[in-house]
C-alpha cells in the first residue's frame, strides 16, 4: 500500500509540474525549476517510484501499475538529472534481477548490453534527443569516456567534495560545524553535494557515523532476517516477502550511491528507505514462524 501511494503522489507532483511549466522550452527548462522545487529532488523521486512500479507489478500482477512508468521516465528526461537517469536505469537491472532470479548472469548480461545499445544511441550520437533534453548527459559521459569537454557540473562537484574533504582533514574529530562548509575557502558559498563530504566537515567521524549506523544497521537487520527465514516456511507469502526485503536493500544501497553526488541529510523523505527495510524484515521474521521476541531479538 505504501508504495501505491508513493507512486501516485508522485505521479500528482509530476503530473501539476507538467501542467504549470507546460509552455517551456524543454531543450533548455528543466522541469520544476522555474517554480522552485529542484530537478534533481523531482527526478529521483520519480526515479524510485519507476522502481515502485515494478515492484508493484511484478508481485501484485497488476498491469495498471505500467501505465505511470511512461510518465515518470519522461519526468526524469525533463529534468535532465544525469543521477536520476542513472538511478532509474539502476533499478531497472536490480529489480527485474530480484524478481526474476533464474538464470540471473545471463538476464545481467543481456540488460546491461541492451542499456549500452540504448545509451549510446540516445546519448553518444549525434540526435535530437541528445541535443536537447539528454545533453547534460551527453556532457558528463563525452567528459568521462573522451576526456573532452568541460563535464557539466561533474568538474565543479568533484572540486567542491575535494576542497570538503581538505577542511575535514583538518578537524576531522569536531568538523566545522553544520552547514558551515560553504563559509571555508574552496566552497564557492555553496554546500559541498556530497553527503559524506558534507557530514565530514560539518562535525568529523562522529556526524558521519552517528548518521550512517541506522542505515548500516537496517541492512543488518534484513540480512539477519533472510538468513534466519532462508529454510522456514517457503510460503508463497513468505518468498513474497524476502523479494520484498531484497528489493527494500536495493533501494536503500542505491540511496548510499547517490550520496555520492548529493546532500541528503537534511532530505526527510530519505529516511523511509530505512524505515521500509526494517519493516519488510520484521514482517518477514514474524510471519516466518519466529516469535515476536525472536524477531526483536533479531536486531540487537
Amino acid at each position: 500500500r505504501y508504495l501505491g501511494v508513493y507512486v501516485i503522489s508522485a505521479l500528482l507532483i509530476v503530473g501539476y509540474l507538467f501542467y504549470i511549466e507546460r509552455t517551456l522550452d524543454w531543450s533548455v527548462s528543466r522541469l520544476g525549476l522555474t517554480d522552485g522545487v529542484h530537478p534533481n529532488i523531482v527526478g529521483m523521486v520519480s526515479a524510485f517510484a519507476f522502481g515502485a512500479c515494478i515492484l508493484l507489478v511484478g508481485e501484485k500482477k497488476r498491469l495498471f501499475w505500467l501505465l505511470p512508468i511512461p510518465f515518470l521516465l519522461i519526468a526524469v528526461v525533463l529534468t535532465m538529472s544525469v543521477k536520476s537517469a542513472a538511478l532509474a536505469g539502476f533499478l531497472l537491472v536490480a529489480l527485474l534481477l530480484v524478481r526474476f532470479p533464474k538464470h540471473w548472469g545471463w538476464k545481467l548480461g543481456g540488460l546491461i548490453v541492451g542499456g549500452f545499445v540504448i545509451f549510446y544511441l540516445a546519448v553518444m550520437t549525434d540526435n535530437p534527443l541528445s541535443r536537447g533534453v539528454l545533453h547534460r548527459v551527453r556532457d558528463v559521459a563525452i567528459f568521462i569516456f573522451n576526456g573532452e569537454g568541460m563535464g557539466g557540473s561533474l568538474t565543479e562537484r568533484s572540486s567542491l567534495a575535494s576542497a570538503a574533504f581538505s577542511w575535514f582533514l583538518k578537524r576531522p574529530f569536531t568538523g566545522w560545524g553544520l552547514g558551515c562548509f560553504r563559509f571555508l575557502e574552496g566552497s564557492l558559498g555553496v554546500y559541498s553535494h556530497c553527503n559524506y563530504t558534507e557530514l565530514l566537515v560539518s562535525g568529523g567521524i562522529p556526524l558521519a557515523v552517528i548518521y550512517y549506523a541506522g542505515q548500516l544497521g537496517a541492512f543488518i537487520y534484513a540480512s539477519r532476517a533472510l538468513k534466519r527465514t532462508k529454510s522456514l516456511d517457503a510460503s508463497e507469502q513468505n518468498l513474497a516477502l524476502r523479494r520484498l526485503v531484497i528489493a527494500f536493500c536495493v533501494f536503500l544501497a542505491a540511496r548510499f550511491i547517490l550520496d555520492i553526488a548529493v546532500v541528503s541529510y537534511f532530505e526527510r523523505q530519505d529516511a523511509v528507505f530505512s524505515v521500509l527495510l526494517i519493516a519488510a524484515a520484521r514482517l518477514l521474521l514474524m510471519q516466518s514462524g519466529a516469535k515476536e521476541g525472536d524477531a526483536l531479538r533479531a536486531a540487537n
